[in-house]
């Protein structure tokens, strides 16, 4: 809505049917010397269709009331209707004061009663620009309204902002106090002792559970320490380093962390109760001790056994083989010869039994004899091979040597690395079925320059959570008292053994009917 400036000439839209009247408006103008442009119409109809424009080239509007077709009141009606913002006077006859009130409800500005003698017309210039002046009072009122409406919302706008940051701040600065409290409260309320020694060694805070040690020292917060103590802070203070003491009071112990504050001259004493946990530790030990003492006496009892079985045994089979060979004579009946040889076997079972024992037991007492020596690897595999080669055709197993004659060579004890071989050769052939095969080689480690010995069969293997139960001596998977295969489960617990004592370590990887891959790794 523009406001409307009175121009140098001021352009008025003059809607008069009767001309001598509209001839006396110009003269009036002409009269005060005021440069006037007047657009004059007969019919309301005409005038309205000159305001048709979005700006219309008018400062004013003056009408007659009575006019043909639509009246003055009508056409003001509408154009203010239209929402066209444009001063307008209304002329109206003698005794139509009513008329005059009627149009200045609908809108209009001013107006002028006419009178037969025409005196009126000397005041339409004032009444014109009084109109013009209160239409642009009521603009800039309109303009400075909005303005005021714009800058009040506007600044309801940033009080509620403001009030939503200050009710957030203050929000935060709830929660913050909140967890400074809750902060504050953690040492107190921590079941582990806390103390703080300021500069020059008086406790300038000690929580609840410092109280023992408090109690001990013989001060309360604000008086120092007791002088060993005021050394230790010294030191620590002085290297930088934090340390950490155990301190017995009060039948408990603490273990006590000292953390220097560098920065402000002051250490901090973090406490922990670990009475518990020495005593568990002195159980713990206490228990190993009695464990490694039983685990002693059983290992003794088993050598002392085993030493007592053996000569009985030499006895049965020495006396079983001389009556075998006949070397006094027949003995008769053939069935007695099968019965001797009977005793034989199962004796020499028996006393490769027993020093299967009684090599562990060394073991575990620390003293098995080891002497090493540097020989050819070959020639050892190959007598291995012929130690269990009766058993293997026995149970129909093929062995296959891999290892060549290349003059490979280790350094080792000949019995310890044989017992090694044989032992795992002889489970390889007792669960490979009938039919199966065992390999074995020999090779030189890239990386390590360690020589491993592979062994592997095709029997019936083991699921991967039975292997450590077979590499733990007595170790048995199949542990019923009907069980398919004979043995002591000493002979694989016994290999490992060998193997770490002679600098290397032995391997299992197994896969149920598949068969089984030992690896031993021994140094040159």
């Amino acid at each position: 809505m523009a406001k409307n400036s009175i121009s140098q000439v001021l352009r008025v839209l003059l809607v008069e049917d009767e001309e001598h009247d509209a001839a006396a408006f110009r003269r009036a103008f002409k009269n005060k010397r005021i440069p006037v442009e007047v657009s004059h119409f007969e019919k309301a109809e005409k005038a309205i269709e000159a305001l048709g424009v979005e700006n219309p080239p008018f400062d004013v509007i003056v009408s007659d009331f009575n006019l043909p077709g639509i009246n003055g009141l009508e056409m003001c009606k509408k154009i203010i209707g239209d929402g066209i913002s444009i001063p307008i006077v209304i002329l109206a006859g003698s005794g139509s004061e009513d008329v005059a009130v009627k149009a200045l409800k609908a809108g209009v500005y001013d107006y002028l009663i006419k009178d037969q003698l025409g005196g009126y017309i000397e005041l339409v210039p004032g009444v014109v620009h009084g109109a013009i002046q209160k239409h642009n009072d009521r603009i800039a009122r309109k303009h400075a309204e909005e303005e005021l409406k714009r800058a009040h919302d506007e600044l309801e706008a940033r009080v509620e902002q403001r009030t939503r940051q200050l009710t957030f701040e203050i929000e935060s600065r709830k929660q913050a106090e909140n967890k400074i409290r809750e902060m504050a409260r953690f040492p107190e309320e921590s079941p582990s002792p806390m103390m703080r020694f300021a500069p020059g060694g008086a406790v300038s805070y000690a929580n609840a559970a410092s109280s023992p040690i408090m109690e001990d020292f013989g001060i309360k917060i604000g008086e120092l320490a007791p002088e060993y103590w005021l050394n230790i802070f010294t030191d620590i203070l002085g290297s930088g380093s934090t340390c950490e003491i155990e301190y017995g009071c009060q039948g408990k112990v603490f273990s006590l962390l000292i953390v220097p504050v560098l920065s402000e001259g002051y250490v901090n004493v973090y406490g922990r109760d670990v009475t518990e946990i020495k005593r568990a530790g002195k159980a713990l030990l206490d228990a190993k001790e009695e464990a490694v003492l039983a685990n002693r006496a059983k290992s003794e009892f088993l050598a002392n056994i085993s030493h007592e079985l053996c000569t009985p045994l030499n006895a049965i089979i020495g006396f079983s083989d001389v009556i075998s060979e006949q070397i006094f004579g027949p003995i008769g009946s053939d069935k007695y010869m099968e019965y001797v040889k009977d005793i034989h076997a199962s004796g020499c079972r028996l006393m490769a039994v027993i020093s299967d024992i009684l090599d562990m037991s060394r073991i575990e007492t620390g003293n098995l004899k080891y002497a090493p020596e540097n020989v050819e690897i070959a020639p050892l595999v190959e007598s291995c091979i012929c130690l269990v080669l009766d058993r293997s055709r026995s149970a129909g197993v093929v062995i296959s040597n891999k290892v060549s004659h290349d003059g490979l060579a280790i350094n080792c004890d000949c019995r310890r690395f044989k017992q090694i071989v044989v032992n795992l050769l002889s489970n390889a052939v007792k669960f490979t079925p009938k039919g199966g095969s065992v390999e074995i080689g020999a090779d030189i480690l890239e990386k390590s320059g360690e020589i491993e010995i592979t062994i592997t069969d095709t029997g019936i293997g083991m699921a991967a959570d039975d292997i450590d139960k077979a590499m733990t001596p007595f170790g048995q998977i199949d542990s019923t008292l009907a069980r398919k295969y004979e043995g002591c489960g000493l002979g694989l617990p016994l290999a490992k053994k060998l193997a770490e004592i002679m600098g290397g370590a032995l391997k299992l990887e197994s896969s149920p009917e598949v068969g089984t891959t030992v690896r031993v790794r021994l140094p040159v």
